[in-house]
């Protein structure tokens, strides 16, 4: 079950001095993955002070973009405005295009370390996973075969004949 934070909690989080942005983006996300993250609730569990929630500066954006581990709709719901409304205000301005990016991109190196975490403990699947996705260069791929019903010859049907063709 949730442990509701506290508005005073959700401020202390967001105005942590001692936090680098990437120790906040690297909390958040894992927040976000557990279930904790943002959720539509009432304004006094929004993440942003009271008096900057209706402020749309990019430095506002920025901070509800970490906040919200680069998503967009949970940033819109700090924000109180919408999704599309946000995007666009993100498209606008390079600054913010390029923090979404490197986000994203944290976030990414967040997986590949729960990955390799799951090969070197031996787990199939992910070893698998791996070797299918980063180990194409070393031919480890799926083959996949397509062959007509029962193995036989593909036929294909066109208006002007009939053309059949060896797998």
């Amino acid at each position: 079950m949730r442990k509701h934070r506290t508005h005073k909690e959700e401020e202390k989080l967001i105005n942590d001095p001692g936090e680098s942005l990437q120790e906040r983006i690297s909390r958040v996300i894992e927040e976000v993955l557990s279930g904790q993250g943002p959720r539509k609730m009432s304004p006094k569990a929004l993440l942003l002070p009271g008096k900057n929630r209706t402020i749309r500066t990019p430095e506002t954006i920025s901070r509800a973009l970490v906040a919200a581990g680069g998503r967009v709709s949970y940033a819109s719901i700090i924000l109180g405005t919408t999704p599309k409304k946000l995007r666009q205000k993100i498209r606008e301005s390079e600054e913010l295009m390029k923090l979404r990016e490197e986000i994203k991109e944290f976030r990414l190196d967040i997986a590949e370390s729960k990955l390799d975490k799951k090969v070197l403990e031996e787990r199939w699947p992910a070893i698998q996973f791996a070797l299918e996705t980063q180990g194409k260069h070393r031919d480890y791929t799926k083959r996949t075969e397509i062959t007509g019903a029962e193995g036989n010859r593909l036929v294909f049907e066109f208006s002007d004949g009939v053309v059949e063709k060896d797998a």
